[in-house]
């Protein structure tokens, strides 16, 4: 089996210049999953599948940007590059969002809307925050302490919370916790592997989580299979949505590294090790990974 090239990597308009920024535990196969959809004109990022179908195959260019050791680096990575080419405005690139987690897959009109209303909150959030001639607890408007971000910054690194469940214990939104939480913003409080969460906020947690009225609809082995499947087979999210009985939104947060963060794999973890359970849902395991490896020995 070929190595997996974890990292960032540019989808380049060598025509006019714009750029599309993006990151996968897996390069190639991301390449592939890309080329398959806007080769079917069933991209979910409709600038990018405009474009294609414009300017050809031919005129673009795909180019590993960084390589990243530790995958839960991935977003944060990926967010520093689409700041470098500001790649989200329509002059420069075809990111949809200016936020890397937040480009997770197709968009219906509805759903743009809401992005792009998200998209707004965030960016009205970032330019406070730059606009702050004082840090943290200090400046004025300030909601939290820094005491309050360094557990938030806690909280969001433990994973099990969403960024509103996080935000509902602060009083805040959760476009703020997600800004905190990938460091965005009170980056003087820094965190470290010694640092753990107080008991009272251990409590929180736990009473939050066992009194969520809507229960996990899988469980943390099929989140894994999840994640191994996008990065080491040729089905789409949708597919996968489909074959676990979840919404698409669900496994594009999953593979976003937005819901169940605490479940990551390993480079000893392998999709073989699901062939059985796969089977039982009627996918033959065999069929896909040989499908995917002829698409990428031919785009090589």
């Amino acid at each position: 089996m070929k190595k997996k090239i974890c990292g960032i990597y540019s989808i380049k308009n060598i025509k006019n210049g714009k750029i599309y920024i993006g990151s996968s535990r897996n390069i190639k196969n991301r390449w592939w999953q890309h080329r398959s959809l806007l080769n079917k004109n069933e991209h979910y990022n409709h600038y990018l599948q405009r474009a294609w179908n414009k300017y050809g195959e031919s005129s673009f260019e795909f180019t590993i940007e960084e390589q990243v050791n530790d995958p839960n680096y991935l977003i944060s990575t990926e967010q520093i590059w689409i700041d470098k080419y500001q790649s989200f405005l329509p002059q420069n690139g075809y990111n949809i969002c200016s936020n890397a987690s937040n480009t997770l897959g197709v968009f219906h009109s509805d759903e743009s809307k809401k992005i792009i209303g998200l998209r707004s909150k965030e960016r009205n959030a970032v330019k406070s925050i730059l606009g702050m001639k004082r840090m943290g607890e200090e400046h004025g408007n300030a909601k939290i302490n820094d005491h309050d971000a360094k557990i938030i910054k806690l909280l969001f690194k433990d994973g099990r919370l969403t960024a509103r469940e996080i935000g509902n214990i602060f009083g805040i939104v959760k476009e703020n916790v997600l800004l905190i939480g990938k460091n965005l913003s009170w980056k003087h409080i820094d965190i470290n592997q010694t640092d753990k969460l107080p008991d009272e906020y251990i409590n929180k947690l736990e009473e939050i989580i066992s009194n969520r009225i809507i229960k996990t609809k899988i469980n943390d082995e099929e989140v894994k299979c999840i994640k191994l499947l996008s990065e080491e087979t040729s089905l789409l999210k949708m597919e996968i949505a489909r074959l676990f009985g979840i919404s698409f939104s669900y496994v594009s947060g999953i593979l976003g590294n937005e819901k169940r963060r605490n479940i990551n794999i390993t480079d000893d973890d392998s999709i073989e090790n699901y062939r059985q359970f796969l089977f039982g849902k009627g996918i033959n395991l065999s069929e896909i990974l040989i499908n995917k490896t002829e698409v990428i020995e031919e785009a090589q």
